[in-house]
């Protein structure tokens, strides 16, 4: 039976006892008032001297590994989808990770411009998420067409109003001037 109490961690303030085939259970209000002020509260431990660190700094650097921990699987899985490729030079590895560090840069930077101008989906619901930007740009694309000249024109359209905000939110401007190219005769 203790070991019940202790495998759900109540060891703390409830005890059961066996008598004849009743099992009593005994709270200790006192001792339960005590645990739960910690409800909803983490103990951090750490091996770094307190002249070093105070905690203040050692919850700073826990949430900060937080962070990392979710750019990383920003860039492995949901948003960038980068998978594990194996090379065998070193400086092709070094190259894959500087690619793959510049995208999480960007992705940040494009979050971080999102929430500033729209908010996040726990203040709003419907505030725009990178995922929903990036749904949105994509739908930009070149458009090609020949004048009577034989001069091919590249040209994007107009962004629509969701585009056009999304540019003003990360501070970039639209190129609106169409690309002239003589055909190869």
């Amino acid at each position: 039976m203790q070991g019940w109490v202790k495998r759900h961690k109540l060891s703390a303030f409830v005890t059961l006892t066996l008598n004849e085939r009743v099992i009593h259970c005994a709270i200790d209000e006192d001792a339960q008032a005590a645990d739960a002020l910690l409800d909803g509260c983490y103990l951090l431990e750490t091996d770094v001297p307190a002249e070093w660190m105070d905690a203040q700094t050692v919850g700073a650097r826990y949430r900060d590994l937080q962070k990392v921990e979710r750019n990383f699987r920003t860039v492995k899985t949901s948003f960038l989808e980068i998978r594990p490729i194996f090379l065998r030079k070193a400086e092709r590895a070094r190259a894959h990770v500087l690619v793959a560090m510049l995208a999480l840069k960007i992705a940040c930077h494009l979050e971080a411009g999102l929430r500033k101008a729209f908010g996040t989906t726990a203040e709003d619901r419907a505030a725009l998420t990178p995922a929903d930007a990036l749904v949105a740009l994509g739908r930009l694309t070149y458009l090609h067409s020949t004048d009577r000249h034989g001069q091919t024109h590249l040209y994007l359209p107009r962004p629509d109003e969701q585009q056009a905000k999304i540019f003003a939110a990360l501070g970039l401007s639209f190129p609106l001037r169409p690309k002239a190219t003589q055909r190869a005769a």
